[in-house]
């Protein structure tokens, strides 16, 4: 497992060689980075029409409330078809993101424990509370 984690690390130290040690500009680049692996990822593995035509159908749900709002009944049953549009909406998203989930999941991973925490510079100063108990 060191041995992956290893071979993580030096591609992210990689990847971050022409940006230096500049936590803001680092984030900046991996960020761009990421963006663009998500789109072309999202580009080959999803189903445009697929994606189209369910956010259209939720779209038309909504229409359906606007219209019809002194109907409760219909109402009622427009929410419903708008909950069942919005699932198959997310089942059309399931592929990329069953994909991307991996590597995003290391890239967060990776950006956490480089720009999350910093030590205290020589100087600065902190706040220290502390609770004691007796005895």
């Amino acid at each position: 497992m060191n041995a992956i984690a290893g071979i993580i690390t030096g591609l992210t130290n990689a990847l971050l060689f022409p940006v230096g040690q500049s936590p803001t500009w680092g984030l900046i680049w991996l960020s761009l980075l990421a963006g663009v692996m998500m789109a072309v990822v999202f580009k080959y593995t999803s189903s445009p029409k697929r994606i189209k035509a369910a956010k259209d159908k939720v779209k038309a749900r909504i229409l359906e409330m606007r219209i019809y709002q002194d109907d409760p009944g219909l109402i009622i049953k427009a929410f419903g078809g708008t909950m069942v549009s919005n699932g198959r909406y997310l089942a059309a998203l399931i592929v990329p993101f069953v994909i991307l989930i991996g590597p995003i999941t290391i890239v967060w991973m990776q950006l956490d424990e480089r720009y999350s925490r910093r030590y205290l510079a020589i100087g600065a100063q902190t706040i220290l509370s502390v609770e004691l108990k007796e005895g």
